[in-house]
């Protein structure tokens, strides 16, 4: 027993002991040569990416734009000034069909922030009733005509638009498919996107054979090299392909974005 109390009240300790010098030679050559070889691979990868492309977003810069307000194939604005339209969503991922709705065929204000890319432009509306105001006098305009439909195939890959144009860097690719997928879904239009022989990029609105949305359609094949065939035309100055449901097929690895 006595034995037993003397080993409990006997403290245990471990004191510092110094680094032996041959560890310590070691570590100095190798500590250096690990950091500069993470150093060469995290520039490796960093270089391996894609680039995103020159999309701008100017979220901070609240500013306002003028022109006729149309809801097909979705919502845009005709600017008084310009012909090519400009693409309308609410902010997130909503689109602003319902927002639009009041001020079809209307000369309107618009206010919001910009989002651009290969000379595409979007508005995302700023929050609340104060986005959109009629103008006045409230001067109903008449529909852009609907240009002849023309039979043709285009290679490419199906996203949202908004992403696209500089909401999400890359907004492309299969790793931006959820979120595609689920911008669609919301109301974003999807289109399109193909690549010229020069590498510019081209975006064509996609609309059912009616010229409705066509969420249902394309949601199966978002952010995947597609083949798509349809009729091109130009409503309100915007370039779209209907499309049926047998319209949209999987490309091989080689059709990614170029067109026919």
């Amino acid at each position: 027993m006595k034995n037993d109390s003397a080993h409990r009240s006997t403290t245990f300790y471990v004191g510092h002991r110094p680094l032996p010098s041959t560890y310590k030679q070691t570590l100095v050559v190798l500590a250096p040569s690990l950091l500069a070889a993470l150093l060469v691979i995290a520039a490796a990868l960093a270089a391996s990416q894609r680039d995103p492309g020159a999309a701008v977003r100017g979220a901070t810069k609240m500013r306002t734009w003028s022109g006729v307000a149309f809801a097909d194939p979705y919502p845009m604005l005709l600017e008084d000034e310009r012909s090519d339209p400009i693409l309308l969503v609410e902010s997130g991922k909503r689109g602003a069909q319902s927002h639009i709705a009041p001020y079809v065929g209307l000369r309107v204000v618009v206010t919001g922030s910009a989002l651009e890319r290969a000379g595409q432009r979007m508005i995302e509306l700023t929050p609340g009733a104060k986005a959109i105001a009629p103008l006045s006098p409230a001067v109903n305009a008449a529909h852009a005509p609907t240009s002849a439909g023309a039979n043709v195939t285009f290679a490419g890959e199906i996203l949202d638009t908004k992403c696209f144009l500089g909401a999400m860097k890359p907004g492309d690719g299969k790793t931006h498919k959820a979120c595609a997928t689920l911008c669609i879904a919301g109301g974003i239009p999807p289109a399109l996107f193909v690549s010229g022989i020069n590498g510019e990029v081209y975006m064509v609105l996609l609309t059912d054979e009616n010229g409705g949305i066509a969420r249902n359609i394309v949601l199966p094949f978002v952010g995947e090299p597609v083949v798509v065939h349809g009729a091109l035309h130009h409503v309100n100055g915007a370039a779209t392909l209907s499309i049926g449901p047998d319209s949209v097929k999987r490309a091989g690895a080689g059709g990614r974005r170029s067109h026919r």
